[in-house]
């Protein structure tokens, strides 16, 4: 045998002794080829069905869930009761209460305890001289939003409901009610 033989000889050995189940020929090639695609495919799947088993064994019905809070359920209730009185229930087109924050030279801005304030035109205040910032007044509710975020709120319409109311009242008791004709 010649050197370049030998060395082919040699390295055919080497990987046929290396090789678990070195194939005789190509029908023997074919069966080992399909053998170990249909273990493949059989170690996919038995990973799949453990993976849909292991699915199927983590699923949770929404009604078992119990929600997690920072709170007990005692907690959560004076908190919600401390927060609801905080809330007014304020509708538009009423007569609410409100404090004075602050007067300026054209508006006085006014505070019902929604999440905005409301400005009231200053000529709508017949004395404002007799107010302050931090003073209870009652306006009248016309809109919860403009398109600036602000309420509008009226104070002459919020004194006209309460005289007419006033008036109203007083002729359902039979009470007289004094006035000048001019």
């Amino acid at each position: 045998m010649t050197e370049e033989k030998k060395d082919a000889v040699t390295e055919e050995q080497v990987t046929e002794s290396s090789t678990p189940n070195p194939p005789q020929n190509e029908e023997t090639t074919e069966t080992a080829d399909t053998n170990q695609k249909q273990e493949k495919e059989k170690t996919q799947s038995e990973t799949a069905d453990s993976s849909a088993e292991t699915f199927e064994e983590e699923v949770v019905k929404l009604e078992d869930l119990k929600e997690e809070s920072e709170y007990s359920d005692k907690e959560r209730e004076v908190l919600t009761n401390l927060y609801d009185k905080t809330m007014n229930t304020i509708q538009e087109e009423e007569v609410v209460s409100g404090r004075i924050l602050d007067i300026t030279d054209s508006d006085v801005i006014v505070d019902i305890g929604f999440k905005s304030e409301g400005r009231v035109p200053i000529d709508e205040f017949e004395n404002i001289d007799e107010f302050k910032p931090g003073d209870e007044v009652e306006v009248f509710l016309e809109t919860m939003e403009t398109i600036d975020g602000q309420l509008t709120l009226s104070r002459k319409k919020a004194d006209f409901i309460r005289n007419w109311q006033t008036l109203v009242q007083k002729y359902e008791n039979d009470e007289v009610i004094p006035g000048t004709i001019t």
